[in-house]
């Protein structure tokens, strides 16, 4: 009959009986809360006492937090009894949890908030176990409260580009929440997850992954508190692997914030190793197809390909046809990120020759599909990976493919970067010399071989006309060119010239002056 009138009188018109109220209940509280009584009640109670402490008058305000901590000191001893194992503290959360989350932490009111949010933190540390039938709303609720903590500016920012600056920000903000009380008691109840409440921490985290209005150290710490959970209990996490990979894999793709995208990709990484074969091929189709997207999903699959070479080396090794090929031209396309696609290189190959020889096809055919591309950067990408294999064969006579392959695509319109290419094709031409001298079979006869840098000689462009002729000119000194030969490349290069070239009979002179006087 007290508590109902105290109750009542605590959301009354009158201040002093509000006050009075307030010191009642915390008089009441010594030693008594206990009570069957006051258990019932501590949820009515902790919303008018929560209200009070918004209340207009400074002495009612002071009292109702005095009165309010004293509530919240009493929950947290009951719920503490014989380290969670208490019925009573069982019968307290069952009670009061929903209006801790309603009128505690979610308040508006600073000082309820902070008396909601230490509470939960002495749950999370001292009484875990008891939170078993609760650890969804528990958990999500804290992650919430830590991103809302952080500066609202800070958050603005965190939404906007993502520049390197901005991700040591955001790295910073990451490693402070990880070392703050809330964290260590959401890593604490990370243990507690088990076959009762997992359907729904899982379901209330992937949530939080996916939804576009979670702040960044949501969704960040979310990633991270997943990996805990997998650690202590990985078998647990099975049914769910392949809803938790394509949320993490959506958000390393698609996320603008750099940190996001790393954390992601860590996670991501930790749980492929369990996943099924049809998801991760799935997931290998898609890569190719997202590095050539933009530089965002450029850089999200090195980092994936990376977390993948460090947390399931196992996977990769299995979808080596596709992986191998595409990082070793990324080491010479992706410039931006080259360090870590060399990184990924030496965790998934024992040798670069070995590796390319055995995955030889796979990697032609890479390339040739490459350079079908209508970006130039992706056919400057090719050019430059070229010129790198040309000095990783011991054995020449594999060269074949890739000089064939060059010398294809090297007609055609100019493009940006085309140099390249036609410093591919002198390089593996003069490396595959005593093939081509030979006739050797798979390797082009010389008059092929000149007819198509001679088609490059007539560019307009000064600079690649002349690297074109130069080509030539080496050409004439490295292999045993006929009359023939030179006849056709005296009457290639002649129109080219500025001078009048019919006095001249010797047709290594040709090459040489028109080398010097090309347009």
């Amino acid at each position: 009959a007290i508590l109902a009138i105290i109750r009542a009188d605590l959301v009354g018109s009158d201040a002093r009986n509000r006050e009075a109220c307030c010191l009642a209940v915390e008089d009441l509280l010594r030693g008594r809360g206990d009570e069957p009584e006051f258990i019932d009640t501590m949820g009515e109670l902790w919303r008018a006492l929560a209200m009070a402490c918004d209340d207009l008058r400074e002495t009612v305000r002071t009292v109702a937090e005095r009165a309010l901590k004293a509530l919240a000191k009493t929950i947290g001893q009951l719920c503490e009894i014989a380290n969670g194992n208490s019925k009573i503290g069982q019968e307290v959360l069952v009670k009061i949890f929903p209006t801790l989350i309603e009128k505690g932490i979610n308040s508006h009111i600073k000082y309820v908030n902070s008396v909601a949010v230490s509470m939960f933190v002495d749950l999370g540390k001292n009484a875990a176990n008891l939170l078993k039938p609760f650890l969804a709303d528990y958990i999500i609720s804290l992650l919430e409260h830590l991103s809302g903590s952080a500066a609202i500016v800070d958050n603005y920012f965190s939404a906007q580009g993502s520049s390197g600056g901005q991700e040591k920000l955001d790295n910073l903000r990451l490693s402070e929440a990880r070392g703050t009380p809330i964290y260590a008691a959401l890593s604490t109840c990370a243990r507690y997850v088990d076959e009762s409440n997992v359907d729904k921490v899982i379901t209330r985290l992937c949530d939080a992954l996916k939804s576009s209005s979670s702040l960044l150290l949501t969704k960040a710490c979310a990633s991270q508190l997943l990996m805990e959970i997998e650690q202590y209990n990985s078998s647990l996490l099975e049914p769910y692997i392949g809803r938790l990979l394509k949320y993490l894999l959506q958000g390393a793709v698609h996320e603008r914030s750099l940190m996001l995208k790393r954390t992601y990709s860590q996670a991501f990484g930790a749980f492929a190793r369990k996943a099924k074969l049809s998801t991760l091929d799935k997931l290998f189709t898609n890569i190719k197809k997202w590095y050539f997207e933009s530089d965002d999903s450029r850089f999200a699959v090195s980092l994936i390909v990376y977390s993948l070479s460090r947390n399931a080396t196992s996977v990769l090794k299995n979808n080596s046809a596709t992986i191998v090929p595409l990082v070793y031209f990324a080491i010479h396309h992706d410039s931006k990120h080259c360090d870590v696609w060399e990184d990924v290189w030496s965790e998934i190959t024992v040798g670069t020759e070995s590796t390319l020889s055995l995955y030889l096809e796979e990697f032609r055919d890479f390339l040739e599909e490459c350079l079908k591309s209508t970006t130039w950067s992706v056919k400057l990408g090719v050019a430059q990976t070229l010129v790198a294999v040309n000095y990783k064969f011991a054995n020449k006579k594999l060269l074949a493919p890739f000089l064939k392959m060059s010398l294809e695509n090297l007609s055609g319109k100019l493009w940006d970067g085309k140099s390249v290419l036609l410093t591919a094709v002198k390089e593996l031409s003069l490396s595959c010399s005593d093939y081509i001298k030979n006739n050797c079979e798979n390797f082009p006869e010389i008059s092929y071989l000149l007819n198509q840098i001679l088609k490059e000689c007539k560019k307009d462009n000064i600079i690649y006309k002349t690297q074109a002729v130069a080509c030539i000119l080496t050409f004439s000194k490295t292999f045993q060119l006929s009359e023939t030969h030179f006849t056709v490349i005296f009457d290639a290069l002649c129109p080219i010239c500025v001078k009048k070239l019919a006095m001249l009979t010797n047709p290594t002179n040709v090459i040489g002056c028109c080398y010097s006087n090309v347009l």
